[in-house]
């Protein structure tokens, strides 16, 4: 034989201001009023809700339920925006991404700015078109000795190549100086 779960021994003992409000409100019925109250589920209704016990518990699930409902439907205010703040960080997530991708291709090209135009950068380049002005001269220099330049031609260009060679030499022998001294100071 099986044990129930609930049996009666292991419910608590009932209020005994409930009982005592039934016993009450039973003690002045006929037995004819008994009878209905058996057999009329609607004057049962009327009778168990009109004792004082019954009518608080009433009271306690009425205010209850309407508490739940409160919590309920602030819960549904609650979950759509909830929703809407998922909607704002997925959109806020999506911009901040392609943000990070922008700011990942203009730090790119700065370094790439910064490289062209760093202080050793600059004076390779002078030093470089120094020693490109020198070489032109260099050229010029053979074809007036191969015989393939008049004097009258190469004079002029010379002059200028020669001229450039050493004003771009002094611009970087000046700049590499400066910047030497720049380095010192920081030092």
């Amino acid at each position: 034989m099986s044990k129930s779960p609930y049996m009666i021994t292991d419910l608590p003992p009932p209020d005994r201001r409930f009982s005592n409000g039934i016993l009450d409100a039973l003690k002045n019925k006929s037995l004819e009023e008994f009878q209905r109250l058996l057999t009329d589920k609607k004057e049962y209704s009327e009778f168990l809700h009109s004792i004082e016990p019954v009518r608080h518990l009433d009271l306690a699930y009425s205010d209850q339920t309407k508490h739940l409902k409160e919590l309920a439907s602030n819960n549904l205010e609650k979950a759509s925006q909830l929703t809407e703040l998922k909607n704002q960080c997925t959109v806020i997530r999506a911009e901040l991404g392609a943000a990070y991708q922008r700011l990942h291709e203009l730090k790119k090209m700065e370094d790439e700015i910064n490289s062209v135009y760093s202080a050793s950068s600059l004076l390779d380049t002078l030093r470089g078109e120094a020693l490109k002005s020198a070489n032109d001269s260099d050229v010029l220099h053979h074809k007036f000795l191969a015989g393939e330049l008049p004097v009258s031609e190469f004079v002029p260009k010379y002059s200028k190549e020669r001229t450039l060679y050493h004003r771009r030499m002094v611009t970087h022998l000046a700049a590499k100086y400066s910047s030497c001294l720049m380095y010192y100071d920081h030092v």
